[in-house]
């Protein structure tokens, strides 16, 4: 009896594959170890690739968010009640960490919205039921609290538990914040002091205070508006010609700011009071720290939770949001660390709970050209000097003109109005979910217009999966899965033509695995072909965390492949048969697999589908993606001379069958073959 047991157990499938699991990890433990801990300190890896040009950039993006970070940290302790210097340590620190360990070049961390409104919250709770305790020591205890769980998210690789997020949701959560900013500068620029975040709420307050307009206010706060956008036309205009006109005007919130505080100083210096809003003295000095208290914690550990979920959700949303702007990627567990590590310091050294959801700062930190998150060394170092050095100069910045700076950046970098035509055209479901995502936002809060639109979208995904039917088939379905003349069938000794890269997608393409497919095909290609050499302009226009040449050598060397053996790719076949759905987010990660595609193997690189279904195909043709079969009349020569002259293909072909799709020769890819005939430095 002993021996069957044993011998179940030995064949059993699950237990086997435990087994092997366990092998592998103990056999790669020290490389993971490694690579895992390199992880945690991205800079040390995009650091060595760094291109010394980019430093003027960042420099700029880092002076500009310094200078709106003050004005920040004070709105942020006079609402919560912390003393300024704790404010202005969040502002300072968090910037500085987050340079060595962020992976968004846009997200800047420190005080926003949302750890405002959540620790204000536990606050008043506290207070109410302990009214002696300081508020200072709360604000710590949550602080410690959102860094401990945030770090032991991140710790475990949880990141991808946000890939919930679909990129409708997210870019209606960012239109809806960017609403939300742009209003609540218009306080600013009419020279009112109102404590009204939310959207509901601010109209009211500016229509009871409307008496109090201030006339000068007005005009400083329109003048940076008009600076701001007169810099950006000079920018486009003549930009490109001149090396020192491109720089001020990237440097425009810089100049702009600059302006206005050497106007509000000329104005103001000899007045008992300002005849506009000026940032007040920040006293010098860094606060003294203030430990934990452990009883505290106990009772706020447990509601911290729900805070540091919230915290992380708008962190990844505005940083997946500028990822997919600006073109790069960013690591979600990653992020999590660094919230972690930042809010655990910052609570031993008196500060408040901060998170990179702020899209004031993100804003100005993207136009003004921001390259790397080296920027946030200048962030901090600014608002550090202005607790001590720079404290006499920055009382001068007038708000009217902080609020008109804010607002044109974050007019400029918010997703256009626009999104929900595309959506509308792509998916009626994505369109929706954007829709909620953006009134929830701009009406509640980020966290209700994140949660909404998560709730449609899974409630649509879980109702696809639920409502799933069999169709039958009959003769003529069978005889049209075949072209007649062609053999779909692939012969013993075929081979796949040089140069074409072959992929095939195994299930729905959507916004939970949509990324991760686009990543895998594109490093299949990387691994198996070369392409064309970077030109300078593109390494210096690639992104600060990302070399080709060096990850495609990775590549090869995990596979275990030289140079040598690569093909020059020419032609990519992706097979689509077990794809039955593909959403906006799918849409947008195909488009961005083309790009990468062509940018990697050439403009005259051949797109291929095979095995389109009805529905995803009218999905395609509905994003205005041109499909059409080489088969139609007419199609080959018409492709044959937009390729010949040098002009890329917008149509892409589609196919019946794997086989057909391989071995179709069209005299576009003839004439391929003979230009690639000659020696092409591999990359």
């Amino acid at each position: 009896m002993a021996i069957k047991l044993v011998e179940k157990l030995r064949h059993d499938p699950n237990l086997t594959r435990a087994g092997s699991g366990i092998k592998r990890g103990v056999k790669g433990f020290p490389a993971g170890t490694g690579r895992y801990l390199a992880a945690k300190v991205p800079i040390a890896k995009w650091l060595p690739n760094y291109a010394p040009r980019w430093l003027i950039n960042d420099a700029i993006a880092g002076i500009s968010v310094g200078l709106i970070a003050v004005p920040q940290a004070i709105v942020f302790a006079s609402l919560i009640g912390i003393p300024l210097q704790s404010a202005l340590l969040s502002s300072w620190l968090p910037p500085l960490v987050y340079s060595i360990m962020g992976t968004s070049r846009d997200v800047t961390v420190g005080p926003s919205m949302t750890t405002q409104m959540l620790t204000t919250t536990v606050v008043k709770g506290v207070t109410a039921v302990a009214p002696l305790v300081p508020v200072p020591f709360v604000t710590v205890v949550v602080a410690f609290a959102v860094g401990l769980w945030t770090l032991i998210l991140g710790l475990l690789n949880l990141g991808f538990v946000f890939d919930i997020l679909s990129q409708p949701v997210v870019d209606g959560f960012v239109m809806g914040i960017s609403q939300v900013v742009i209003l609540n500068q218009v306080p600013g620029i009419l020279g009112l002091t109102v404590n009204a975040p939310m959207f509901m709420d601010l109209m009211p307050q500016i229509l009871k205070n409307i008496s109090q307009v201030n006339g000068a206010a007005i005009g400083l706060g329109i003048a940076s508006i008009v600076l701001m956008v007169a810099f950006k036309f000079v920018q486009k205009k003549w930009g490109t010609k001149n090396e020192a006109i491109k720089i001020i005007c990237t440097s425009r919130h810089i100049v702009v700011i600059g302006i206005a505080t050497l106007v509000s100083y000329a104005v103001n210096k000899d007045l008992q009071q300002p005849i506009w809003k000026v940032t007040s003295q920040v006293k010098s000095g860094v606060p003294n720290p203030i430990m934990p208290n452990p009883i505290l914690l106990q009772n706020i550990l447990l509601p911290s939770i729900a805070i540091a979920f919230f915290i992380s959700l708008e962190h990844i949303s505005l940083a997946k949001a500028f990822a997919n702007l600006n073109g790069y990627t960013f690591d979600s567990s990653q992020e999590l660390v660094h919230l972690g590590v930042t809010n655990l310091i910052n609570s031993y050294l008196g500060g408040a709970p901060v998170s990179g959801g702020d899209l004031t700062r993100a804003a100005i930190n993207a136009e003004s050209g921001v390259r790397s998150p080296l920027s946030q060394l200048l962030t901090g170092a600014i608002v550090l000097g202005s607790m001590f050095q720079l404290g006499d100069l920055m009382k001068w910045i007038p708000d009217a003109a902080i609020a008109g700076v804010v607002l044109v950046s974050v007019v400029e970098a918010s997703p256009p109005m626009g999104l929900l035509g595309v959506y509308w055209k792509i998916s009626f479901a994505d369109l929706v979910a954007n829709f909620l995502a953006f009134n929830a936002t701009l009406l509640a809060s980020g966290q209700v217009g994140i949660g909404m639109g998560v709730a449609i979208s899974t409630f649509y995904t879980l109702f696809r999966l639920m409502s799933t039917r069999a169709s039958a088939l009959n003769s003529t379905d069978l005889e049209n899965q075949h072209n007649p003349g062609h053999s779909s069938w692939w012969s013993k000794g075929d081979t796949i033509p040089d140069g074409t890269a072959v992929v095939s997608v195994p299930r729905d393409i959507m916004y939970l695995n949509a990324k991760h497919i686009k990543c895998c095909i594109v490093d299949s290609i990387y691994t198996e072909f070369y392409g064309i050499p970077s030109s300078d302009t593109e390494k210096l226009a690639r992104p600060w965390n990302f070399c080709r040449e060096k990850h495609v050598a990775r590549l090869r060397r995990k596979a275990g492949i030289f140079k040598a053996e690569t093909q020059r790719l020419r032609i990519v076949v992706i097979d689509l048969t077990a794809v039955s759905f593909i959403d906006a987010t799918g849409m947008q990660a195909l488009t961005k697999l083309k790009n990468e595609i062509r940018q990697y193997g050439g403009i005259n690189t051949e797109m291929r589908f095979v095995g389109m279904c009805a529905a995803v195909k009218k999905r395609f043709q509905r994003a205005g993606w041109g499909l059409t079969s080489p088969y139609e009349m007419g199609m080959e020569d018409s492709l044959e001379e937009g390729e010949v002259a040098g002009v890329a293909v917008e149509r892409d072909l589609v196919f019946d069958h794997l086989a057909l799709a391989v071995q179709y020769q069209n005299r576009v890819s003839r004439v391929q073959e003979s230009l690639y005939e000659f020696d092409v430095k591999k990359v």
